[in-house]
């Protein structure tokens, strides 16, 4: 098993981390009665319709932060899995 290339994650993402934010959505999962089996999908759904709510300012700066944590991630994989493998006893241990 190598490295996995690492996944472009959605602006709101990023966005639905804040605290606030997750308050927010919390309290209108609670309304539209969200369960084990369905909450993580209307989470989902709630958080992408409170970016979309988003001014067109806010959308473009939180895609950017989104395009700039995937372009550092693929910097990252990118050396992983291009340079030599290390010999450090503690990385041939992962």
């Amino acid at each position: 098993m190598g490295f996995v290339r690492p996944r472009h994650r959605p602006a709101y993402q990023f966005y639905r981390k804040l605290p606030h934010v997750q308050t927010q959505i919390d309290k209108i999962a609670k309304v539209r009665g969200a369960t084990k089996a369905n909450g993580a999908n209307l989470r989902r759904e709630i958080a992408q319709e409170l970016f979309e709510a988003l001014d067109e300012d806010s959308q473009t700066e939180w895609s950017g932060l989104a395009d700039q944590e995937h372009d550092e991630a693929m910097e990252k994989w990118k050396h992983d899995t291009t340079s030599p493998p290390s010999t450090a006893p503690t990385d041939r241990q992962r």
